[in-house]
């Protein structure tokens, strides 16, 4: 009975390791943006004098929050954004569902770099609440007017 238990024991010591290294690799393997992923999302080509400062990998760090009230919305810009090669820490719902307008707000306190980033999506309002605890570059707040986001541009 000890040595099946042991056997049992090793092997899922065994699969878990395995398991933290397929995640490992996965991460690593993936592609990083070298490009400007704001100007990618815009159909236009980066430029070289202004770049977007991205996170240690290469790619910018967002979130999105639904506070338009529509179910599903924060799902599809992350969807829309992930395609770009924002990197989408989380998605999910705002504390309210009272917002009008798409407001991106600057958590890295890199300066204008929320503002290229809403450029390129169409958004009109900026905001700055730098919040270095969030490992994010932007926040994005969907308003009613979300949609715009998924238009090409």
């Amino acid at each position: 009975m000890k040595d099946r238990f042991q056997t049992l024991l090793f092997a899922l010591v065994l699969m878990g390791v395995g398991a933290l290294v397929a995640s490992f690799w996965l991460e690593w393997r993936e592609p990083r943006l070298t490009d400007d992923a704001a100007a990618t999302l815009a159909g236009e080509e980066p430029s070289a004098d202004e770049p977007v400062e991205p996170d240690r990998a290469g790619r910018l760090r967002v979130e999105v929050l639904n506070s338009s009230g529509d179910r599903g919305a924060a799902r599809q810009v992350a969807d829309r954004l992930r395609q770009a090669g924002f990197d989408v820490l989380y998605f999910g719902n705002a504390p309210s569902f009272d917002r009008e307008f798409t407001l991106v707000v600057n958590r890295s306190g890199q300066t204008g770099l929320a503002r290229r980033i809403a450029d390129s999506v169409g958004v009109d309002s900026v905001g700055t609440e730098v919040d270095p605890e969030l490992y994010l570059d932007a926040s994005f707040y969907l308003g009613r007017d979300w949609r715009r986001i998924l238009q090409p541009r």
